[in-house]
Parts: C-alpha cells; sequence; structure tokens
C-alpha cells in the first residue's frame, strides 16, 4: 500500500459538506479533510450568511435575450468588461474588452463597481480575485462570479479575498470543484464554503495591510509608465500613431528578394515608418546581434540538482519573473535549457506571447528557462532600458513583423538578431533604470504584505490571533 492514501468514513460524515453527492476517493483526500476538520473546529460562518449579493453574467436572463442585448468589442466604448485574463495580469487598459452603453444597462445584475469579490467559474475555477475601483463602467466578464458581503456584517472583503488565497482557504475551495473537462465550481458550492470568524480588529490589520500592497502595486505601475514615457519621448514617439495604411509598393529588389517573405502583412506601411523612426534616432542605431550578447548555447541539466525553471507563465506583466518551478534536472521538461544570470533579459519568441519580457532578478540567478525565450544582454544598453524597450508598443510590432511560420508562429534567431534598436543616451538610460529599479523594489514589498497576510490569517486559524499579529509586527 505504499504510496496509496486511504480514509475510513461513516455514511454520515460522506454526506456532511457534499452538496453534489460525490464518492469520488478525490472529494476525501486527507489534506482536504484536514483543512475541514480545522475550520469547523473554530468558529465559523458559511459563505451563504455574510453575503448580500452572489450572481454572475447569466443571471441577467435567457441565452436569446443576452444575445439580443449583448455586444463585446475590441475597441473601448461605453463600459470595460473583466476578464479572468485582466485578473490575473492585473491589468485593465491593454487589450482587453469593451461593451456598449446599452448593453451595460441590461447587464443590469452583474455591474460592478470595485471592491467585490470575484471567482473563477471554469478554466481555473475556484480563483479568487479582489476587484479594484476603475472610476469608470464595469461590466462582469462571463466566467466569473461576483459576490457582495452583507452590509450588516463585520466580515471586510479583503480579509475574505486574503483567507480563500491562504493554504487552508485554497483547500476548502478547492475540494468544491467538479467535472472533468472542463473543470467548475457552482454557485452551490461557493455559498457553502467555511470561513472562520476572527476577529474585526484582526480583519483591520488584514485589509490595512491589503490596502498598503495594493497602494504599493500602483506605485510601481505609476513608475514603469513613467520610465516608458521617458524612453518614447527621448525617441520622439510620446504621441506616435503608426499609419493604418494597408497598401504598400514594393520592387522585388525591395520584397521578396531582400526578405524572403511573400505575406502581404509583412510590408505594412507602419512597419517602415516605425523602423525609421528608430533609424533616425539621434543617438544611432544598430542591429541587436551588434548591440546585445545573445546566449543561444542549450544548457544540460543535471539529473540529480534542483533548478529554478522559469516559463511563459511565470513572466509579470511589467517585466518581473513572478515565480517558478522547482525541480531535478531529469524532471524538467526537454525545453528547459537556457541558463539565465542576473540581469539577464528574457524575451519570448512566440508571437501570441511577445509581451512576456522580464529581467532576470537576483533570486533568479542561474536558473534555467525554456527555449521559447531569447535571452540577452548588453554593454552598451543597461538591462533596465532594455525591457523598457522591447516591451513598448512600437518594438512589440517589429517583434510581430518579423514572426514566420504556421503551426507555431515566432521569431527565428536570424531575423531577430537583424532588429534594429537605437543606442539610448546613457543619461536617459540612468533615468530609465533608477525608475524600474524602484518600480521592481515596490512590487516585491506589495508582494511580501500580501504573502504575510496570507500567512498570518493561517496563523490565526491554528494557532490564534495573538501570535498572527506577532508575526505582522516583526
Amino acid at each position: 500500500m505504499d504510496g496509496l492514501e486511504a480514509v475510513e468514513l461513516r455514511l454520515s460524515e460522506i454526506l456532511e459538506d457534499n452538496e453534489k453527492f460525490r464518492i469520488d476517493s478525490e472529494y476525501f483526500q486527507k489534506h482536504f479533510l484536514n483543512a475541514y476538520t480545522l475550520i469547523k473546529s473554530k468558529p465559523n460562518k458559511k459563505l451563504c450568511e455574510i453575503i448580500d449579493v452572489l450572481t454572475d453574467f447569466s443571471a441577467n436572463g435567457s441565452y436569446k435575450s443576452i444575445a439580443n442585448n449583448f455586444t463585446l468589442l475590441d475597441y473601448e466604448d461605453y463600459a470595460y468588461m473583466v476578464r479572468t485574463t485582466d485578473l490575473e495580469s492585473s491589468n485593465y487598459t491593454s487589450n482587453v474588452k469593451y461593451i456598449d452603453k446599452h448593453s451595460y444597462n441590461f447587464l443590469e445584475k452583474s455591474k460592478i463597481y470595485g471592491g467585490e469579490i470575484l471567482i473563477n467559474k471554469i478554466g481555473s475555477p475556484g480563483r479568487v480575485y479582489h476587484m479594484p475601483i476603475l472610476n469608470k463602467p464595469v461590466s462582469l466578464g462571463m466566467n466569473l462570479f461576483m459576490l457582495k458581503l452583507s452590509k450588516n456584517t463585520y466580515f471586510t472583503e479583503e480579509f475574505i479575498w486574503t483567507y480563500l488565497n491562504s493554504k487552508i482557504g485554497k483547500l476548502i475551495i478547492k475540494r468544491k470543484i467538479n467535472g472533468t473537462v472542463p473543470l467548475t465550481i457552482d454557485k452551490i458550492s461557493i455559498k457553502n464554503l467555511y470561513v472562520p470568524e476572527l476577529s474585526r480588529d484582526f480583519q483591520i490589520k488584514i485589509k490595512n495591510s491589503v490596502k498598503l500592497s495594493h497602494k504599493k502595486q500602483e506605485q510601481s505601475k505609476t513608475l514603469y509608465n513613467q520610465a516608458e514615457n521617458l524612453l518614447l519621448e527621448e525617441l520622439g514617439l510620446l504621441d506616435y500613431e503608426p499609419s493604418k495604411q494597408s497598401l504598400s509598393v514594393k520592387s522585388f529588389s525591395q520584397s521578396f528578394g531582400n526578405s524572403g517573405r511573400l505575406d502581404s502583412e509583412y510590408y505594412l506601411p507602419k512597419y517602415d515608418e516605425m523602423l525609421s523612426k528608430i533609424k533616425s534616432y539621434k543617438g544611432g542605431s544598430e542591429t541587436i546581434e551588434l548591440s546585445c550578447f545573445l546566449k543561444d548555447k542549450n544548457f544540460k541539466p543535471n539529473d540529480m540538482k534542483p533548478y529554478k525553471y522559469v516559463e511563459l507563465s511565470n513572466i509579470g506583466t511589467t517585466g518581473n519573473i513572478t515565480g517558478c518551478t522547482f525541480e531535478i534536472g531529469k524532471k524538467l521538461p526537454g525545453r528547459a535549457r537556457r541558463l539565465i544570470n542576473k540581469d539577464d533579459v528574457i524575451i519570448s519568441t512566440i508571437e501570441g506571447s511577445l509581451q512576456k519580457i522580464a529581467i532576470v532578478q537576483n533570486e533568479f540567478d542561474n536558473s534555467i528557462c525554456s527555449t521559447g525565450f531569447y535571452v540577452i544582454n548588453s554593454n552598451k544598453i543597461n538591462s533596465e532600458t532594455l525591457l523598457v524597450l522591447f516591451k513598448n508598443k512600437i518594438m512589440q510590432q517589429i517583434l510581430k513583423q518579423n514572426c514566420s511560420g504556421t503551426i507555431l508562429t515566432g521569431i527565428n534567431k536570424d531575423d531577430f538578431l537583424k532588429i534594429y534598436i537605437p543606442l539610448i543616451e546613457q543619461t536617459t538610460q540612468l533615468q530609465i533604470e533608477t525608475k524600474i529599479k524602484e518600480s521592481f523594489r515596490l512590487k516585491k514589498e506589495s508582494q511580501n504584505l500580501l504573502e504575510l497576510a496570507k500567512r498570518a490569517v493561517e496563523v490565526a486559524i491554528e494557532e490564534g490571533e495573538d501570535v498572527a499579529i506577532e508575526l505582522m509586527q516583526a
């Protein structure tokens, strides 16, 4: 029986907290049962006892009536529609969806004002988010639940969000996920989630910690945006809008004879404009091959040595690495073949993920990344400037232009190395470096505050609030 897990339960215990009458072994795994036993051994409430609203997109009417009154838009309009992908990246402005005023008013039951708790229904069910206040009309996306706490409860949204993102809370909610493909969670399961009754004073401390974390996160974003504006202003591209002209006439020597490309997208006039802007930069420009070092030698991990492995999903929206897989060499995937070091810049080679660019921070020195990245550094342009340069909208377009292929479209090595980049003046580079380093510092502090809040909730449940408060004050 080595490696197998078994529990023995009475029928009454099987039926307890079992709205779906599940009898599969996964539902009765020990870590789930232990989490439930722990929460129920303390004063607790069910979510249904402390909320006024639990709703979703489909609560607004039948599929037919929604279809007749709802239009999803790719361009900015009256109201923004929040989706899981936006919540995951904390990005509420780029590549987002909108709806018109009629759709917004029709979707009355799923209007969002900020501060609500959102829970993913499908795909990655059970993931919990705290909706920021965006100061504009917002509507709930199709694959999310939205809940609002009762006005009469002393519980706070920040505490509930922190608890459901703690190790204990994740187990409580994960047990309620069901189905196969796709996995889902439903309203009944959410209503019956247990929440520990911790004191109002403790919850306020958690609330303050979460709010301070959000504040530092916003300050971090502001600094990154300032660094990006500095770069664009230096290049004379701050208010630049690419040409929308769709016709380009070129000779054979200027087109296929030079590039080997026949796809019309490659020759759009906007790309010539952008390249001209970069080449005319007052500080000069060079190809990536001349201005940067490309680290493209394969690294073979030692079978029994543990490594930090970074892949596309570990890249944050403002150029930080948010996490990694920690595994011994023989268990790493075959694409784990690039050794990365502090201050390297890693750039996704895949068209759909070109924005996945990051600087390697101290904690990821001597880690491994996927071959889905190009790894570069330079003695002419500092890492922070390279980051902002490759992530800005102009270079993103140029990267996209150079993608090729059919099934998996991306940038091959030769085309990548031929891309021109501006040699930004040192004074501007230093200003960008300062802002990005401060942005990263604030982001790290924000993440640490959230982790401390989650750990404090766990300690308060397991050892008491006094111990948790000491932890927060240490």
